[in-house]
């Protein structure tokens, strides 16, 4: 059904659980990030009431009520079951009133196929945040990819953002000022760097929000079922799919100090970078707003007109140098 119900809202008939309002309750939202490909959608049962109804995996929840004070069985079960019978996993917690949660679903249900075998457990963080203070967005780290190597994070230009990132590790809040970052994660014991994104946070319109950045699927896919690429991914507090990073290029200047001009913009057919004379090598990536790359060139026009209406992200590196400009397509 693909369906998210009442989730995690529990009323004060499920045994008598909360016998006073006075206990007050908490918040918490779930994320689905376990790689295993035979548990892609799954079922959360709460005191045997099926709360979350065919999660997906890389989906989150909104921040939703819970009763505190009290033990809470919860059970996860393959999508489409019919009861908490039939769950995989089961584990009973007790949330403090007043507090704020994030849940998230990790590792692998396979006991063969996958290479650490991870066992499945929903890791909880008891400190999260919905908000963040004006013109910032909070950032919280969750390395989630059971397969990759213990990496350092570095903005480039700016240097190391976190040391040894290890799988199944909080890094707390960190608070940024809300522009477009470049982010590579860097083996910590060869100095390799493995992967380079980009952080739209301004792009996204993210100021004000606390948001989650999750590693997420196998460095190795071969060694691991074949199921889903590593890549960084974004859950945003009020929840849905998670917004993936979009890929870019390793060691290059942030993109908050370089701006392209582009024209028409807003256009609908044929844009133009207007790029100096005399440059050595371009390469221009067009990400919507769900970071999903749809349109690339390495010349100094983009045929737009197959594209939807709407905002796009324009992700340009030009000598090294890293710009990038919003394009609206109408």
């Amino acid at each position: 059904m693909n369906k998210i119900t009442s989730l995690l809202t529990i009323g004060l008939t499920l045994a008598g659980v909360l016998t006073s309002s006075a206990q007050g309750g908490a918040k918490i939202q779930v994320i689905h990030n376990a790689a295993d490909v035979s548990i892609s959608t799954v079922d959360i049962y709460i005191m045997g009431m099926r709360q979350v109804d065919d999660f997906q995996f890389r989906n989150a929840t909104a921040f939703r009520d819970i009763p505190a004070g009290i033990p809470l069985t919860v059970a996860v079960a393959p999508g489409n079951s019919t009861s908490a019978s039939q769950k995989f996993y089961e584990t009973t917690m007790t949330l403090e009133a007043g507090k704020t949660y994030i849940a998230i679903a990790t590792g692998n249900l396979g006991t063969t196929g996958y290479t650490p075998n991870t066992p499945f457990n929903v890791a909880i963080y008891d400190m999260a945040r919905q908000t963040a203070a004006a013109g910032n967005t909070d950032v919280l780290i969750y390395q989630g990819s059971t397969d990759l190597p213990v990496v350092n994070a570095v903005e480039p230009g700016a240097g190391t953002i976190l040391n040894n990132i290890t799988y199944n590790m909080f890094a707390g809040y960190l608070p940024r000022p809300t522009e477009d970052y470049h982010i590579d994660l860097v083996n910590s014991g060869t100095g390799e760097t493995l992967y380079s994104y980009l952080a739209p946070f301004a792009t996204n319109n993210l100021a004000g929000k606390a948001v989650t950045i999750l590693g997420s699927g196998f460095n190795n896919t071969a060694a691991n079922s074949n199921g889903p690429e590593f890549g960084l991914y974004m859950a945003l507090p009020e929840g849905g799919p998670l917004v993936p990073l979009p890929q870019g290029t390793a060691g290059i200047t942030n993109v908050q100090t370089q701006t392209l001009s582009v024209y028409p913009n807003p256009g609908n057919s044929v844009v133009t970078l207007d790029i100096p004379a005399g440059y050595n090598a371009l390469n221009a990536k067009l990400y919507d707003m769900t970071g999903r790359q749809v349109l690339t060139t390495t010349g100094t026009t983009l045929n737009v007109s197959g594209l939807s209406n709407g905002v796009y992200l324009l992700d340009a590196v030009i000598d090294g140098k890293a710009y990038q400009q919003r394009i609206i397509k109408n």
